[in-house]
């Protein structure tokens, strides 16, 4: 067997030089270990992007060794900055075109390795996104060495199956790719620790996750264990990673007045361009305010000086930023914000830096003399006192007081001309920490509280991807102190067009054409955006969560603000209100600027455009102009306005005109198209072949990979159905047809309204094969049912399917075993095997298919039980009817419920029904020890109701924590539990809002409903039930006789409801639809399992019309509704 290179070998030949022996560490310990470290701590500029080389070349290594393969085959680098994104992508580009193309034989067997897992020919794919670049989907695949340079945030999203640009039917199989056979590298870490605690309570939740490594010196203390990192050892570095650790920079320390901030850096700027000919000068301040008021003021220096000034900040539009090469340049100014502080591979010779924590200090100064090249390398932390305290208040805001106050009081302890070089900085930190009397972590700003996720909240948010998307934000930013300060809104410009009404008319006619690109907008807080949009009189259209556009008027979270192009705004410093200027529409050059294939966009042309990429170059009125005068055939101006942007541009592009609007796009490379005629046989075979193929390569065992077999034999079974292959434009003579390819289709066949092909194999399966693995793959292989579907609400049967499957193969493993199929199905339909003999079991299905496989025996309910003590469009009738679901399943009693007319159905009797309610009661009582005396004093004195809004005392709070089980305390203040249960107490210091008790604050006076009788709470369920209608104040109490006693104590049935397992989201159950909470009510039978994945995908039900709503249209007199965590009743 050929030898297979070392790590030192197969880098050198890679990049030409030797890697460092920290590097040649971390692949020893990679290849005896079958995993890399939890933390690789290194300091910055050491190259820790080379970790993606060693994870390729230990991939090889097993291969080729034939070892069991530990490493994932995915190799993500994840960095919250896409500036730094960018920058990795160009040694991903270096790497992937060696190992592909390099005819040097010690790259070839790493290369020959890789190709075993890849089913293109190719040994390693490439790929990166971010928010503001678009993924061309290569990366997904089931098998094949790829590496992903991205975000956290991305990866995170699509962990969570919401995943961006993906439709909530492909969302799942991002989930699992990225979950499974996966290696995720975190750079940074210090920038997300919430999500990096997310990220690593998902991967623990089951066996066989994706693997997570972090790189960074700078990480705090918790975030991991100490004994599984690897730490950095100069002792043991070569001469050139000492050079570098070793390069002088010398920082100086100036007081300041809070306001001289702007004043003090221009000066030092001043001083510096007028002194030095090609300086690279960085400027970085704590905020966008900031570093545009310095911008301004230095405009002029600069301009006499011959320096560009490039502005770096979150208000910049993506297509805006510039590219790693254009940063750091000789005669240049960058001036930035936190977006540069971490990672960005470039170097200055002079840094100011604004008064912030040491940690962040270090990442800033990793910009200066970052390559050990500079002559000067001098560096400067403005420290600003206000009011006796340190830095400014919006640096204490951003902050906190602590570590700015030890990060001053220690460098003023230092005096000035310290040489912070890499090598001096944990010594430097010491010193600080002994003259301010610190701890170490106390140098850090405190981390947001992380959600606490479990494999249930997991299957819970994968069981469903609803559209419009859960509200995740938790797990990104953590439990935040005031939710209401993170709503944000997206801002763009676009062009009014030529023609088409009003100038707001024309941008939205611009809008329908090419809808708003990431890379073209700026996400705003939303006071921020409200403030841009009151300043004057800006034109600006409102795009709403539901798709509507309205011409101005108030802004909510989450809606897109689309503002004439010509009202300003926008300059190249970022958001700035008073400018007045045009600001260019950079939809045309995004669209343009895209590889999508045949799915490239058009785009609107207007006349700015034009003249943005060259002025006077052509006449764009003179287009419509022609197509106004009607005497040219559209086809002829088509032509004429390809052929001239065409030679403007240098590459041919496509023009389309439609309703007298010009649009055009890159002409795409088309695909040649096949129109031979792909027949089921042939396709069904294909499929399960090349799933059991994927399956052997990835190294699952033989059951699975026959699951896996069976599964792509029949996924398209039902399409055998008749009115389906009369749609497909099947023949007489024909075999059954796959795709419609080579015939004519016919469209609108009635028997086919709701028809869900993928439920015929797998029944099929099920009484056949008696295998639910492939059964269950089948049935989601098209994504719709792992939750419930617009089109057939009844297919909630298959949550337990799922569920009883998570249990065996995992929640991620599952989902990752649907994904291998649908990549076969994907491979299979691009790339047919028109030749392959069909396989027997195959033919055998198609030759012996039955109608009845079509659908699944329907719920047979015997007994009705109207429930209207519990009807109408109240939130605790809703709860009261979980209460008995949940109480029903707790003692085996199959119970399901419907709703007609907002009338809540159940299929049990009154003897069942009493039987439920005894065990409710009995275990409410004896499980939950509640004080009434004590309960009862926070209802009527320390809980305070106004406006629906309870305001509780943090220590009360802790108080009434103390007496209540973790379950009601995880029931009662559920709008603010993001996911789980919380168990720290100490983040408890905001206003409240619960649904329960807004509605009933004195519901704790338990001893007062012990001794009414379970017959006397049927009898109020079964009749008109007015307690929800009555105040429940501690007079009323007293005042309402025995009924109203037990009305009140049906409540406690609505208490149990929610101490079931109901999803939970940001501001408590359900979803949100324009910020109203919807639940659901639906009109066919349900159960606990599927009330739990409908209340979870509520946003999918917009058009449904046979699910009411609990909040909605029809009922705004007496619906409840929840504005920004508020609940509402109207």
């Amino acid at each position: 067997m050929v030898k297979y290179p070392s790590f030192e070998e197969f880098y050198y030949t890679v990049h030409g030089f030797y890697p460092y022996e920290w590097q040649k560490d971390v692949a020893n310990y990679v290849d005896k270990n079958g995993h890399f470290p939890e933390q690789i701590s290194v300091p910055t500029g050491l190259g820790k992007t080379s970790n993606i080389d060693i994870a390729i070349w230990g991939i090889g290594k097993q291969i080729h060794e034939g070892k069991k393969r530990t490493l994932g085959q995915r190799v993500i680098l994840a960095v919250e900055r896409q500036v730094i994104v960018d920058g990795i992508s160009q040694h991903v580009k270096e790497l992937v075109n060696k190992v592909n193309h390099s005819p040097n034989e010690i790259i070839q067997v790493v290369r020959d390795a890789l190709l075993s897992l890849s089913f293109d020919d190719v040994a390693i794919k490439e790929e990166s996104f971010h928010g503001t670049k678009r993924s061309s989907g290569e990366w997904v695949d089931a098998s094949g060495v790829t590496i992903i340079s991205t975000t956290v945030t991305q990866t995170t999203l699509r962990l969570l199956g919401q995943s961006p640009g993906a439709s909530r039917n492909v969302a799942p199989i991002h989930a699992g790719l990225v979950a499974k056979d996966s290696l995720i590298f975190i750079d940074e870490p210090h920038l997300v620790t919430a999500q990096v605690s997310a990220l690593k309570q998902i991967l623990s939740i089951e066996e066989g996750l994706s693997r997570i490594c972090i790189m960074g010196a700078t990480v705090q203390k918790g975030l991991i264990d100490e004994d599984k990192i690897y730490m950095f050892d100069k002792a043991q570095e070569n001469e050139f990673a000492l050079n570098k650790i070793k390069s002088p920079k010398i920082l100086n320390v100036e007081q300041t007045h809070k306001s001289n901030i702007t004043e003090s850096s221009v000066q030092i700027v001043t001083d510096y361009v007028k002194e030095h000919d090609n300086l690279r000068i960085g400027v970085i301040v704590n905020t966008i305010q900031e570093a545009q008021k310095i911008a301004r003021k230095l405009q002029p220096v600069a301009k006499k000086n011959d320096y560009s000034i490039r502005v770096i900040t979150s208000h910049i539009r993506g297509s805006d930023r510039p590219s790693p090469e254009e940063i750091g340049i000789e005669k240049q100014i960058v001036i930035a914000t936190q977006t540069v502080e971490a990672g960005a591979d470039f170097t200055v010779d002079v840094l100011i830096s604004e008064l912030c924590p040491i940690p962040s200090l270090w990442q800033r100064l990793g910009r200066l003399n970052r390559d050990g090249s500079s002559p000067l390398s001098r560096g400067y932390v403005l420290i600003p006192e206000d009011n006796n305290l340190f830095g400014t208040r919006s640096s204490r805001f951003i902050y906190e007081e602590t570590p700015l106050d030890i990060t001053a009081r220690g460098l003023l302890s230092l005096g000035s001309d310290i040489d912070v070089c890499v090598e001096n900085q944990r010594y430097i930190e010491d010193q600080i920490l002994k003259n301010t009397q610190s701890q170490r972590e106390d140098m850090w700003t405190s981390s947001p509280t992380p959600v606490n996720i479990n494999k249930n909240v997991i299957s819970k948010m994968l069981g469903l991807t609803t559209s419009p998307r859960l509200d995740v934000s938790a797990f990104l930013s953590g439990i935040v102190k005031n939710p209401h300060d993170d709503k944000y809104v997206n801002v763009l410009w676009r062009d009014p067009l030529p023609i088409g009404g009003d100038v707001l008319d024309k941008i939205i006619g611009s809008l329908k054409i090419l809808r708003p690109m990431t890379a073209e907008m700026i996400s705003l807080n939303i006071t921020h955006a409200r403030k841009l949009l009151e300043s004057r009189d800006y034109q600006y259209v409102v795009m709403g969560n539901d798709g509507t556009y309205n011409k101005g008027g108030r802004i909510n979270p989450g809606n897109t603000i689309v503002i004439n192009s010509y009202s300003g705004g926008l300059t190249d410093k970022g958001v700035e209100p008073s400018s007045n200027e045009k600001v260019s529409d950079v939809s045309l050059p995004i669209a343009l600027e895209e590889d999508l294939g045949e799915k490239n966009r058009f785009a609107p042309l207007t006349q700015s455009m034009i003249d943005d990429i060259k002025n006077n170059s052509i006449n764009v009125d003179y287009y419509y102009d022609l197509i106004m005068e009607n005497e040219t055939s559209i086809i002829d101006i088509r032509n004429q306005v390809s052929r001239d942007v065409s030679d403007l541009l240098g590459y041919r592009v496509e023009t389309k005109i439609q309703d007298n609007i010009i649009s055009i796009r890159k002409r795409p490379k088309y695909k040649k198209v096949d129109n031979s005629v792909l027949y089921l046989d042939s396709h069904l075979s294909q499929v399960g072949n090349l799933s059991y193929e994927y399956g052997k390569r990835i190294g699952l065992n033989d059951d699975i990979n026959d699951s896996l077999r069976s599964a792509g034999w029949f996924h398209d079974l039902g399409k055998c159905n008749n009115d389906f292959q009369t749609m497909l434009g099947k023949l007489d003579d024909d075999r059954h047809l796959a795709k419609s390819t080579g015939r004519i289709t016919v469209s609108n066949i009635e028997g086919l309204s709701g028809y869900l092909h993928e439920i015929a194999g797998s029944e099929y399966v099920l009484e056949n094969y008696e295998d639910s693995l492939a059964s269950w793959i089948i049935a989601a292989h098209h994504g719709r049912v792992r939750g419930i579907t617009k089109n057939r609400p009844d297919l909630a049967r298959y949550t337990n399917i799922r569920l009883e499957l998570e249990k065996e193969y995992g929640v991620y493993g599952l989902i990752y075993l649907e994904s291998i199929m649908r990549c076969s199905d994907w491979r299979s339909s691009a790339k047919p095997d028109y030749d392959i003999t069909p396989e027997e079991d195959v033919l055998l299905a198609i030759l012996n298919y039955d109608k009845k496989y079509e659908s699944f025996d329907k719920l047979s309910v015997q007994k009705e039980n109207h429930l209207y003590g519990l009807s109408g469009s109240h939130l605790p009738s809703w709860y009261a009817i979980v209460g008995i679901l949940h109480a029903s399943q707790e003692i085996g009693i199959d119970t399901f419920v419907k709703w007609e007319n907002a009338v809540p159905i159940v299929n049990i009797d009154d003897d069942e029904l009493h039987m439920i309610i005894n065990h409710m009661y009995d275990k409410f009582f004896a499980d939950h020890n509640v004080v009434n005396n004590e309960i009862n004093s926070f209802s009527t004195n320390d809980l305070t109701i106004k406006n629906q809004r309870i305001n509780i005392d943090p220590e009360n709070i802790k108080t009434l924590f103390n007496n209540l089980d973790n379950n009601i305390f995880q029931y009662l203040f559920s709008p603010w539990i993001q996911a789980g249960s919380i168990s720290d107490k100490s983040i408890l210091q905001w206003s409240f809002v619960s649904p329960f008790l807004a509605a009933n604050s004195n519901v704790f006076r338990l001893d007062s409903f012990k001794n009414i009788k379970a017959d006397d709470i049927i009898n109020t369920l079964k009749n008109n039930f007015v307690g929800w209608d009555s105040g429940f104040s501690a007079d009323n109490l007293n005042l309402g006789g025995e009924q109203f006693h037990v009305n009140c104590a049906v409540s406690l049935l609505a208490l149990y409801g929610g101490l079931s397992d109901l999803p939970l989201g940001q501001f408590g159950l359900g979803s949100t639809v324009n910020n109203d909470r919807v639940l659901p009510m639906p009109s066919n039978w349900v159960n606990l399992n599927d009330l739990t994945m409908l209340t979870y995908g509520m946003g999918y039900f917009k058009e449904v019309k046979d699910l009411t709503y609990i909040f909605g249209e029809n009922d705004r007199q007496k619906s409840q509704k929840i504005r920004e965590g508020r609940l509402i009743i109207k």
